[in-house]
């Protein structure tokens, strides 16, 4: 029973959080505000959190941690993310469109697509250490790993406007064709 309810009680603060940060974000947010639109006594917000930014902290590295399962390195595709672990995150990106979007329009944004970007660097860099391309590092993995972060979560803000085929086919066009290119297709 206590499980229960200290699950439900995680739940009511990640949806009040979710709802704050998109109507008053993140640095106006308070514990105080949390508990009260989450209908909890801040005794039980403590019981599950140090602070909001352990709340946040929480909430960012399950994204991140389940963004990471997602995308697999395979044999047959040891260059890049394969399309199946791209429709992994797409799939779990929809599933979470609330959350994401509410991270991508609030203050938080810049710290998230940082992070997002670090995380897709050390999945990708952990497979491959080494750099045979005309752009050397740090600058290839920052015009790559940058420009796949970027196409996601652009689509995440613009409200997943293209279906999960039709931006497959951006990053695929993305990952296929210079900047050059891409400008011209």
């Amino acid at each position: 029973m206590g499980n229960i309810r200290r699950t439900n009680s995680k739940q009511k603060i990640k949806d009040a959080f979710i709802y704050l940060l998109k109507t008053e974000g993140y640095q106006k947010m308070t514990v105080s505000s949390i508990t009260k639109k989450a209908q909890i006594n801040r005794g039980t917000f403590y019981l599950n959190y140090l602070d909001k930014s352990d709340l946040w902290r929480e909430i960012k590295e399950t994204i991140l941690t389940d963004i990471s399962a997602c995308l697999k390195i395979e044999p047959q595709n040891p260059h890049f993310f394969s399309e199946a672990s791209l429709k992994e995150v797409i799939n779990y990106l929809i599933k979470h469109q609330k959350l994401l979007f509410s991270i991508l329009n609030s203050d938080l944004y810049p710290e998230f697509i940082a992070d997002f970007y670090k995380t897709l660097v050390k999945i990708f860099s952990k497979y491959h250490n080494q750099n045979n391309g005309p752009l050397k590092q740090p600058y290839a993995y920052e015009v790559v790993f940058s420009g796949i972060a970027t196409i996601f979560t652009l689509w995440i803000r613009r409200e997943m406007r293209e279906s999960p085929e039709e931006l497959l086919k951006i990053i695929k066009a993305y990952r296929e064709n210079a900047p050059t290119n891409i400008l011209s297709l």
